[in-house]
Formats: C-alpha cells, structure tokens, sequence
C-alpha cells in the first residue's frame, strides 16, 4: 500500500469518525428535546375518529385526477 493510498484510508477513516461523532450528537440534542413528561411517552393517543379534522372522506375528490389509484391508471408525461 502506497503512502497516499494510506493517507486517503486514514482520511476516510476520520471522517466516518466525524460523522459518527455528529450523529451521535443530533441523537443526543433530539433525546434533550423530547417529552419533559416521560411517563407518558409511551402512551398511545387516542384518536377520536368523529372529530372534524379526522374525517377526510369528502377531501379525497379535491385529488381527483392528481393522484393515482393502485395499478388501475398509468402516470402520464407531465405537459
């Protein structure tokens, strides 16, 4: 192995370092900001399904023609 070729290996290697080292970090600033009530972090929510904002069923034909059903259409080119 040439003295560059190990330079550019010890250079990736800090740099896979680097990012690992960011990552950790981000997780670490993510987990400060989370739930200050911890105790119910883990509690499902309940969704009330007749509340105004849960029931969308009338929205769906403001897409008509936007989004695609299943394999029933093809996407056509954009024009």
């Amino acid at each position: 192995m040439s003295a560059k070729e190990k330079k550019l290996l010890e250079q990736k290697k800090r740099e896979e370092i680097r990012k690992k080292s960011q990552m950790r970090r981000f997780l670490e600033e993510e987990d400060e900001l989370g739930s200050d009530d911890e105790e119910n972090d883990d509690v499902r929510k309940a969704i009330n399904r007749n509340d105004e904002e849960e029931n969308d069923d009338d929205l769906d034909s403001d897409l008509e023609g936007f989004v695609v059903k299943g394999d029933e259409e093809e996407i056509g080119d954009p024009t």
